[in-house]
């Protein structure tokens, strides 16, 4: 705690629990007519005064410990304090503060950071002049009228007195600026014709209340603005004034426009109740202490959390009728305990430090069914206990419902294209693999699931993807496309296939992938190449009737088409057989062949290849292996 050495100027009590704030309020503050304390939590506060009468409290909302909250509660709690004026200071936005809540425990006003530096002044001016007023008053100075009247006048907001029977005798210029009244029309309850008809009934009431009470009081109305006719919403606070016997001889009070304050209230209203998601708090009932273990801290969660507030948008997630009627509901009768789900949530709402983000939960409306949401929460925590959380819940039962059916969808098409003899897969944008069936394994002797993610330039040989790349882009870019092509694959070797690219175009017209189907046609190809072959073999055995030159030109033929070594044998009607042509398309291999093909003779009954040259018994062999043992 400090102070000027001043001990004749006003009082101002700053209390913020960060050193560095204070010096910075401190700082805004310096040179005006009054003496900053400074209390660095809410306890020292209450201990300042008890010693020290204040002008006015600036009161920083978020402390640890004891919170500004609760600090002005025991602040108006004390009879000598009552009517001490507490400005809240707070870095959250007017939307994001409960506002309410502070002024239900009296404060005149609040302070949003970024803080002005004349804004500051002007209301610690202000208030610092009505504790000069009623200092003033209370030393028995209220005859000097003309005093009263220079200080009221320094004053920014509307400041007036009245004698004890409630007749206005002083109105500042702020005020009769305002109400463009003169204070004589004012005087016979001329103030009544400002106020608002519906709140009239209300400030009527209060006012006899406290004067048969003796108290102060603190009323919202609104007030009708002569210049253009308006009414704009005011806070009215008035205290009692006392002579020396201690009998109630007048009343002073203040007017404080709390109009655009009124205005973000109800406009932040109007969005909480027409927000499509649920916003809601939880209250406990038994403070949950924050350093009890984590099972304790569920335990007492579910014995003793109960909604405290929701707007329309939770009544209508959970099939309500109203708020009213979820109201009380406990956490278990909304979020099953034995949900794994919700248990998980809890727990990493603890271990978060009562601050957690984008966390599911699995939840129960009033007819029985299940529902899913998306929830945001934090914790209010006073003394070391949770009291309450508040929070926001997004109903997100059809998307878990749409991705519960996709999973089953994508499952049974998971189980068809398994099951396909080809290669299935889906390519995005970027030529990254997202789905592939079982049938990429084999070729490519690899996991399926390694390829989810990876180009296909990661995946496929240099030589294959330079094929297949100009395909791919064509269809990427909104063309259906169908070829052959032969590719190599990393198990499956050379491989002629089929390839069909079908563009997934959205409804916005973009192309954001493409399903490729290769299939593999190696042995059809095989076999209409076989056709050929044998179709062309006997054009070439017909043409001539010289048998030596006809298998020289059907050795030429294999050589060009099929093989690079070839092998011809003759048969008569014993099927005795006799190599007539081993060649080799390369001269330094034809012994080689020769010597393999001793090793492994023809037979007679060798299906491989047979060719008949006429209608006569003959025929020709060609010695398959041979065929294909030479590359």
């Amino acid at each position: 705690m400090d102070g000027s050495a001043d001990q004749t100027s006003i009082p101002i009590l700053v209390v913020d629990d960060r050193p560095e704030k204070l010096t910075a309020l401190a700082a805004l503050l310096e040179g005006g007519d009054w003496r900053v304390i400074t209390a660095s939590s809410g306890e020292q506060a209450l201990r300042v005064l008890l010693q020290v009468d204040v002008a006015v409290v600036l009161l920083d909302v978020q402390m640890p410990g004891m919170d500004g909250y609760e600090a002005a509660g025991l602040i108006r709690a004390r009879a000598r304090n009552a009517h001490t004026p507490i400005i809240f200071i707070t870095a959250h936005a007017p939307d994001e503060t409960p506002v309410e809540r502070g002024y239900a425990l009296g404060a005149v006003d609040y302070l949003f950071a970024p803080i002005q530096r004349v804004v500051l002044r002007a209301k610690v001016q202000g208030f610092a002049e009505l504790f000069r007023l009623r200092a003033a008053l209370e030393l028995r100075y209220a005859s000097s009228e003309n005093r009263y009247a220079a200080l009221a006048e320094a004053i920014p907001q509307m400041v007036w007195s009245t004698d004890a029977d409630g007749r206005m005798i002083y109105a500042n210029q702020p005020w009769l600026d305002y109400v463009a009244m003169p204070l004589t029309q004012a005087r016979d309850s001329g103030w009544i014709e400002i106020v608002h008809p519906a709140d009239l009934d209300q400030v009527i009431a209060s006012w006899n209340k406290a004067v048969t009470a003796g108290t102060a009081y603190d009323i919202e109305l609104r007030l009708r603005r002569g210049s253009d006719q308006t009414f704009r919403w005011h806070l009215c606070r008035g205290v009692p004034r006392r002579d020396a016997s201690g009998r109630i001889d007048g009343w002073v009070g203040s007017m404080t426009d709390i109009h655009d304050l009124r205005e973000t209230e109800r406009r932040f209203r109007w969005l909480i109740e027409n927000t499509t998601e649920a916003i809601w708090r939880f209250d406990v009932e038994v403070p949950l202490p924050i350093h009890a273990s984590e099972d304790e801290q569920i335990d007492l969660a579910y014995r003793h959390g109960v909604l405290g507030e929701c707007n329309q948008a939770m009544v209508r997630a959970y099939g309500f009728a109203s708020a009213d009627e979820m109201r009380g509901l406990r956490l278990g009768d909304l979020m099953p305990r034995s949900d794994a789900a919700n248990d998980a949530m809890l727990r990493a709402f603890l271990r978060s430090g009562f601050r957690l983000v984008d966390a599911e939960s699995s939840e129960v409306a009033k007819d029985g069914t299940e529902r899913y949401f998306l929830n945001n929460l934090i914790g209010e925590v006073e003394g070391g206990c949770l009291v309450r959380a508040w929070g926001t819940s997004r109903d997100i039962t059809e998307r878990k419902q749409r991705e519960r059916q996709l999973a089953a969808r994508e499952r049974q098409l998971t189980l068809i294209t398994d099951t396909l003899p080809a290669l299935i897969s889906y390519v995005d944008e970027d030529e990254r693999y997202r789905f592939v069936n079982r049938a990429y394994e084999a070729w490519f002797a690899q996991p399926a699931a390694e390829f989810v993610g990876r180009t296909i330039a990661e995946v496929m040989t240099p030589e294959t993807y330079a094929k297949a790349a100009p395909m791919l882009r064509r269809a990427l870019a909104g063309e259906p496309l169908a070829y052959d092509a032969s590719l190599t694959f990393p198990a499956a070797g050379r491989r002629e296939v089929h390839v069909s690219y079908v563009p997934d175009r959205g409804a916005d017209g973009v192309v954001h992938g493409t399903v490729v189907f290769a299939q593999d046609v190696t042995e059809r190809k095989r076999a209409e190449e076989r056709a050929r072959l044998l179709a062309d073999a006997t054009t070439v055995l017909s043409a001539t009737l010289d048998q030596p030159q006809a298998l020289d030109r059907l050795a030429e033929l294999l050589l060009s088409r099929i093989a690079d070594g070839v092998v011809i044998a003759t048969a008569d009607q014993q099927g005795r057989l006799e190599r007539v042509v081993q060649r080799h398309a390369d001269p330094a291999r034809q012994q080689a062949m020769v010597e393999h093909a001793m090793r492994y003779p023809i037979r007679a009954q060798d299906p491989a290849a047979q060719v008949f040259a006429d209608a006569t018994p003959r025929r020709f062999v060609i010695d398959a292996a041979l065929l294909a043992g030479y590359a």
